[in-house]
């Protein structure tokens, strides 16, 4: 059953492609022979930020970062069919064209598979949401004149989880990157909850991997507007959301007209845009379970294991990757399919379900545990009753794990934010160890409801252990050597040295008398930036290098 849907009705229209009689095919590959990229020089095929976030936690460049081979996508189409996606994690070509024997014949091939087309315009069913909107109730008991921003209708949804405690201490998002995978963005350029965004360069890019139509066009999905209000939108005294000022990449991966498998193989090619350009944080309020189109490509429950589905494989290469993966856990728990969907059942992502104004689970969010017994979902945070921002002004009130998503996915960049040398893995951890029932989870709520506040006074306590470590470099650029300097002596000592790929140039332990000590670094590395990283017990402290 599709999991994240327009909350209004109305019809989503489907882009007519060329020619009707044409067919699409998901061509899976059987390697990545190219000339055109190499593993040696990551930076033809991801940006600076991607490879510095690679870097910062040792995140080596793999086979799966290579483009699919320009050779293969040449060939095939100069048979006549067109590309319109090239998905490199699975290897994998998005193909139109007529007929799929041809594609078989070729040798670097591994399998074809034709998927349907999305209904033509004139076929398209209005689609209801399951995800209502609604008066209430909303909660703002408590409200405090003290803190940074006035939340208004908003207040609880972020107090249950003391994120206006991590706010009020000056984390809200700054300088983190949130990418949003949805079905749409109607009118985010015109909705004044978005101002601040706009004003500040805090939208830096949008991407629309369904067809062509302008991802804020009116006549598109609202579902990520709302989606994208519970983060980034801005209406003091009404609604502020739990990063207000981290900056996002809006990505249409999903077309709420109709449930096909292509959008999975989207979903995956966004995540690698995400990749690609740097994001921190991935929020997906999404979710395929068994409701396509085709009923051949519908998911099983013992699918639900964190290794078959298309869209669940992308987003364990995204977490791979150092992206830390927040999604919904789906609102199906009063359906004859009850558990959670695709992606929320992998093994590396963040699953969110859904508690009422009270703190309370509420019945509509999808339950664990995974097929393979792994608990799920991970966290719960308020999805009955949200304030989000309204498409004809001001706010509106919603109900669906499509918000809890974001208002958890929000407060991770804000605590992120503290604690940049964390790994997604280990914040994700730590965001489960402060939660209400981490001594006894279950499969309705997982860990539970998050203290943002405790998992940033976890992070202070991380700080400190740093501050304890912090270090000099030079001289910065380098030639053969750098001299450290650390506030106080340690026994043990080690260090490594990253290329910017994430590649281990140099690793050794030393045991110094002294606060100061030299690494020599005399092997020909080439010119370029550098990380060096440096571990004493379980502290550790980074600082880039230059080699002139």
């Amino acid at each position: 059953m599709k999991q994240v849907i327009t909350i209004v009705l109305g019809i989503v229209l489907a882009t007519a492609l060329n020619a009707q009689d044409q067919s699409r095919y998901i061509v899976k590959l059987t390697d990545k022979k190219t000339d055109t990229y190499t593993k040696s020089q990551p930076e033809a095929f991801l940006s600076e930020k991607a490879l510095e976030r690679r870097a910062r936690y040792g995140i080596a460049i793999d086979n799966k970062d290579l483009p699919v081979s320009p050779e293969y996508v040449s060939r095939i189409q100069k048979m006549g069919y067109t590309v319109t996606n090239r998905i490199k994690w699975l290897n994998t070509l998005i193909v139109e064209g007529q007929g799929r024997q041809a594609l078989e014949r070729l040798s670097f091939v591994k399998s074809v598979q034709s998927v349907p087309r999305p209904k033509p315009q004139g076929d398209v069913k209005p689609f209801f949401a399951a995800e209502k909107v609604s008066d209430g109730p909303v909660h703002t008991k408590g409200l405090r004149d003290e803190n940074v921003y006035e939340y208004g209708e908003g207040y609880n949804q972020i107090a249950m989880l003391n994120g206006h405690m991590v706010h009020n201490q000056g984390y809200d998002g700054e300088g983190m990157t949130v990418a949003v995978l949805d079905a749409g963005f109607m009118e985010v350029d015109e909705i004044a909850a978005f101002d601040s965004l706009w004003a500040n360069d805090q939208i830096i890019d949008t991407r629309n991997y369904v067809n062509d139509e302008d991802v804020f066009s009116s006549t598109i999905s609202s579902h990520g507007m709302m989606v994208l209000s519970t983060m980034g939108g801005y209406l003091p005294g009404e609604l502020v959301g739990t990063a207000p000022k981290a900056d996002y990449h809006l990505v249409r991966t999903e077309d709420a007209s109709d449930e096909y498998l292509m959008e999975e193989y989207y979903w995956v090619d966004g995540s690698e845009y995400a990749d690609s350009i740097g994001a921190d944080i991935i929020n997906s309020s999404l979710g395929y379970t068994d409701g396509f189109n085709d009923p051949d490509n519908n998911h099983t429950y013992e699918d639900m294991n964190g290794d078959t589905a298309p869209v669940t494989i992308g987003a364990d290469i995204a977490a791979e990757k150092g992206i830390l993966v927040v999604n919904s856990a789906g609102n199906s728990g009063t359906d004859d399919w009850f558990y959670i969907g695709a992606p929320a059942d992998g093994d590396s992502v963040m699953a969110v379900g859904a508690v009422d104004g009270d703190s309370n689970y509420v019945s509509f969010s999808s339950k664990g545990p995974t097929y393979d017994g792994r608990l799920k979902p991970n966290v719960a945070a308020k999805g009955s009753g949200a304030t989000v921002a309204s498409s004809w002004g001001g706010i509106t009130y919603a109900s669906g794990t499509s918000f809890s998503s974001p208002i958890t996915a929000g407060m991770v960049a804000s605590v992120w934010q503290a604690m940049p040398e964390t790994t997604n893995m280990e914040l994700i951890e730590l965001i489960q160890e402060n939660s209400h029932q981490y001594s006894n989870p279950d499969t309705l709520l997982g860990y539970g409801i998050p203290d943002y506040n405790a998992v940033l006074n976890a992070t202070g306590t991380f700080l400190e252990r740093r501050e304890e470590i912090s270090l000099s470099v030079g001289p910065n650029p380098f030639e053969d050597y750098i001299f450290v300097r650390m506030q106080k002596n340690h026994e043990k000592v080690t260090y490594s040295v990253h290329a910017i790929s994430g590649k281990v140039v140099k690793r050794s332990t030393l045991y110094p008398s002294r606060k100061a000590f030299r690494i020599d670094l005399t092997a020909k590395l080439p010119k370029g930036v550098y990380v060096l990283r440096i571990h004493t017990e379980n502290q550790t402290a980074s600082k880039k290098i230059v080699k002139k």
